[in-house]
């Protein structure tokens, strides 16, 4: 048995304990405590995805309340709640109009090379020759874009083509932002302009050598020949420095070489005599 000073004792102890846990959880409905993980109650600002404007309440006690609004979009990203490109897929008027706000440079040229090598030249070919492409043993009609044709196609026309797709060709809207596709069309003119020379002076150096076939003796036609040899050579270098501005762009996204098998002709080791021999051979 239980002496009465330990049970009053005990008592004692059972009721002081009641009371904390009553108080704590009386407090509790009006203070946190200890806040061990601050961020999870209150979240910084720039976690928040709709932005606020803050106001003061004047109607009331002057307090200063947030009212929701629209955070501008981050750059390079396309808003996905409505089409920012307005013109109608075959409103090729209205496209026609539009102008390339992105002048030539190196660092456009170099974005535009990267985004041409990563998603054009599995179609159009790394030279935009389409018959270098590497769907063309699969697809056929697929058009190049190193020719008078495309050279003649305003830059809005090629933007609009580009951002709604034409064809069997897919638009490139949510790939690409819209500078990008400017900065391809930049990459494009100079990478055109470069292949057409290059083009024309081969089909020149063509007609020089017939020219000296015909008259071995003529010394006018020989030094004509030499001379657009020479333009030739410079300028097939100018389209591999166009070509090679970003030389490893887009190269991540190269499809792998088909596989070969581990050996390409059997054989066997030479272990002597003449079955050996002729099995080796």
């Amino acid at each position: 048995m239980h002496s009465p000073g330990r049970l009053l004792a005990a008592l004692l102890l059972s009721g002081a304990a009641l009371s904390l846990l009553s108080s704590c959880a009386d407090s509790e409905k009006h203070k946190r405590g200890i806040s061990l993980m601050p961020d999870m109650w209150v979240t910084p600002g720039y976690k928040r995805q709709p932005g606020v404007e803050v106001h003061a309440d004047v109607s009331s006690d002057g307090k200063e309340q947030q009212w929701p609004m629209n955070l501008p979009p981050v750059p390079g990203t396309v808003p996905k709640s409505g089409p920012s490109y307005q013109i109608a897929p075959g409103d090729f008027v209205s496209a026609r109009k539009l102008v390339n706000p992105l002048a030539p440079t190196g660092d456009v040229l170099r974005s535009g090379q990267y985004c041409f090598n990563t998603f054009c030249v599995v179609c159009h070919g790394r030279d935009g020759d389409a018959a270098n492409g590497y769907v063309a043993k699969y697809f056929s009609a697929i058009p190049s874009l190193n020719n008078t044709h495309v050279a003649g196609m305003p830059d809005g026309e090629i933007f609009h083509i580009i951002t709604v797709g034409r064809s069997r060709m897919p638009n490139y809207a949510a790939q690409l932002s819209s500078d990008q596709r400017w900065a391809v069309i930049d990459y494009l003119r100079v990478l055109g302009r470069a292949s057409l020379a290059v083009s024309a002076l081969a089909k020149t150096v063509a007609a020089d050598e017939a020219g000296v076939a015909a008259k071995p003796d003529d010394a006018n036609a020989k030094l004509t020949l030499a001379q657009d040899r020479a333009t030739l050579a410079q300028q097939s270098k100018d389209l591999a420095s166009v070509e090679s501005l970003g030389a490893d762009a887009g190269s991540q996204f190269m499809p792998l070489p088909d596989p070969r098998p581990e050996y390409d002709v059997p054989s066997w080791p030479n272990v002597g005599g003449p079955a050996g021999q002729e099995q080796g051979q």
